[in-house]
């Protein structure tokens, strides 16, 4: 007679998404990585469309990768020392503050060039802050002997959002506007910022992820230089 006692060293069906604590960070990064995608066609169409530009337009996607790609050492300095998921939601409410202003001043005719190009560069530095926030609080969550997995999953989400939304989000533009567009955009950080803060803290000296995260920096470089990527590269939506 066979028995119907669960063996509990076999692993869940569910496998990282058996944790809750995963699940619910996976969630936030999904919103977070949708508000990624939709930024990346939106911010260049709206330049495009004050000034009829191509060349401040290639400008805009400087200005996304180069102060990511300056920042990001600092960004993940910063989440050594801090709290994980402070630094997330915060990076998170940034970029919504700053497309709710883009929002605002489409609406009432105050939005210049300027703001826009000062805007990208303050959600270029807050991505780096929530990159290296994300690489190092992954162990954490999930235990580093499945960080690689969860590490792959969220690699995965990433991924798909960046070949599906920016032709989306071009669509979208084309047929409802700018105004719209960067509403919803602004509300998907603001979702990732809810579903991180149901998400348990990672504090440094609560983690016993350092020593993953150190011992395997090539994940942390490719998830970092992955989401640098996606994030400036133009999409074939806006050639």
């Amino acid at each position: 007679m066979s028995s119907l006692t669960k063996d509990p060293t076999q692993p869940s069906p569910l496998g990282i998404f058996a944790n809750r604590s995963f699940r619910r960070y996976y969630v936030g990064q999904t919103f977070s990585y949708a508000g990624d995608g939709l930024r990346l066609i939106a911010i260049p169409l709206l330049v495009y469309r004050l000034t009829g530009s191509a060349l401040s337009v290639g400008l805009t996607y400087a200005l996304e990768f180069g102060p990511f790609a300056l920042f990001g050492l600092v960004g993940g300095s910063l989440a050594d020392r801090l709290d994980r998921r402070g630094l997330m939601i915060g990076a998170d409410f940034v970029r919504f503050a700053v497309l709710a202003t883009f929002a605002l001043g489409y609406a009432y005719n105050f939005l210049t060039l300027g703001m826009l190009y000062g805007g990208i560069v303050i959600i270029s530095l807050a991505a780096a802050v929530f990159m290296g926030g994300q690489a190092s609080s992954v162990p954490y969550l999930i235990g580093k002997d499945r960080a690689t997995q969860a590490m792959s999953a969220l690699l995965a989400a990433e991924q798909v959002t960046q070949m599906i939304l920016p032709p989306v989000g071009g669509a979208f533009f084309a047929l409802v506007g700018p105004l719209p567009a960067l509403a919803i955009n602004a509300a998907t950080y603001l979702l990732s910022q809810a579903t991180f803060a149901t998400v348990r803290s990672g504090r440094p000296n609560q983690a016993a992820y350092c020593q993953c995260a150190r011992s395997r920096p090539i994940l942390q470089s490719a998830f970092a230089f992955s989401g640098a990527m996606q994030r400036c590269a133009p999409s074939p939506a806006s050639r």
